[in-house]
Parts: C-alpha cells; structure tokens; sequence
C-alpha cells in the first residue's frame, strides 16, 4: 500500500528533485514510498486499522509518509546535507506518528475526510484529530 505517490515526492522535492532522483527511477522511488508506509503501519497497528486501503487514507498520514519518504531520499544521497526546514519537518512528523502510536491522538473517522480549507471545521482535520492531555493550561478563572 502506497501512502503518497511519485509525482508528490518530486513536486515536493522541487528544484532538488533532479539532484536528488538522479540514480532512482519511479519505480525505486515506489518501493521507498512503500518501505516508509510499513514503517507506518508497524508503528501505528497497534491503535489503529491498517493498511489503510483505497481512498480512505488520512491525509495526515499521507503528509507524515510524503515527509518520511522526502527524507529518506535526502538521507541517503546527501546525508550530512540535509537542510534544518526538512530536519525539523521529520521530527515534527516522527512526533506526530509517535503520538497516534501513543494513543494521544486518534486518527477517528475518516470517510468524510476533507483537506478544503473551508472544510476544516466540519470534516476536516479540527473534526478528525482528537488531542488528549492531562497537562493544565489555564487556571478555571480563566
């Protein structure tokens, strides 16, 4: 099961993308995405169904594997190079998918998944993602 496809990892790569896919065809970029994706599952089997199948895939998830795949690729041609925006984007998405495997966020329902930003409140990622803590911000004054 692939979580995000070619076309997005060289869109996302930019003007890196010709560097960077130098020595890989679409087809091993393909077998990245899927290799990112079981590393995915394998992480969140526990809290949730996978594989995803068809069109019923978080976008969530999706960006985690875009993200995953984007620097694997970068790892593995430029590995002392890698750029703080991309570095700080993986550990964002590796805390995230730690979270979802932590039970601290539950991906819920996603059938009526939407990523229109004028759907965000209803069906979208505010609707989808549920945050739980035990941590106090506020006093009750407030």
């Amino acid at each position: 099961m692939m979580y995000t496809t070619y076309a997005k990892v060289t869109e996302e790569l930019g003007q890196n993308s010709t560097l960077l896919l130098s020595d890989l065809n679409q087809a091993a970029v393909e077998a990245i995405i899927s290799e990112q994706a079981l590393v995915i599952d394998d992480m969140i089997q526990r809290v949730e169904t996978v594989p995803f199948e068809g069109g019923s895939v978080p976008n969530v998830i999706q960006n985690i594997t875009l993200t995953f795949v984007k620097y694997k690729i970068w790892t593995r041609k430029a590995p002392r190079d890698i750029p703080d925006w991309l570095q700080k984007e993986y550990d964002n998405a590796f805390k995230l998918i730690k979270m979802i495997q932590d039970g601290k966020i539950s991906l819920g329902t996603l059938t009526d998944y939407s990523d229109d930003e004028d759907d965000l409140e209803e069906g979208g990622l505010t609707e989808n993602l549920r945050w739980a803590s035990n941590e106090k911000y506020f006093t009750e004054d407030l």
